[in-house]
């Protein structure tokens, strides 16, 4: 069992996160999130008017992590960001941001496992205090 902290008392301090409350995401009182009822509800992927929320989300259902879970805990800001949530498993997923690089010429967000140390099962950080991840079915998804 992987070891993560849960910051439940902050979580309404989380941007673009899901409260886990009545599916309402558009803060419209319909308890809809405003889609069309489509598959990807959070707008074409070639739009120009894409959010960083439709990217995580994005990303998050092509590896099929639920979209609905509310993030069990957050590290960094702004373009640095990283989530971690459970997954369609109850295994740890992780959300992580990045700004454009070699591999995507975009702002983008990754969906994927994350690395565990063996011996003490617990999460393999990088310098920067973010989980680490596999890279091999990873999804990304620029905006």
């Amino acid at each position: 069992m992987i070891a993560i902290a849960f910051f439940y008392d902050h979580m309404d301090d989380i941007p673009d996160c899901d409260d886990g409350g009545d599916g309402d995401d558009d803060g419209d009182g319909d308890g809809g999130d405003g889609g069309d009822g489509g598959d990807d509800d959070d707008g074409d992927s070639n739009s120009p008017e894409r959010t960083s929320r439709q990217a995580r989300r994005d990303a998050m259902r092509k590896n099929n992590s639920p979209t609905s879970r509310s993030a069990d805990s957050q590290t960094g800001s702004g373009d640095n960001r990283q989530y971690v949530t459970e997954g369609s498993d109850g295994k740890p997923r992780v959300q992580t941001h990045h700004n454009a690089d070699a591999k995507h010429p975009d702002k983008h967000w990754h969906d994927a496992k994350p690395k565990v140390d063996p011996a003490t099962n617990e999460p393999i950080k990088n310098k920067y205090d973010q989980i680490k991840y596999y890279n091999n079915g990873s999804s990304s998804s620029s905006y």
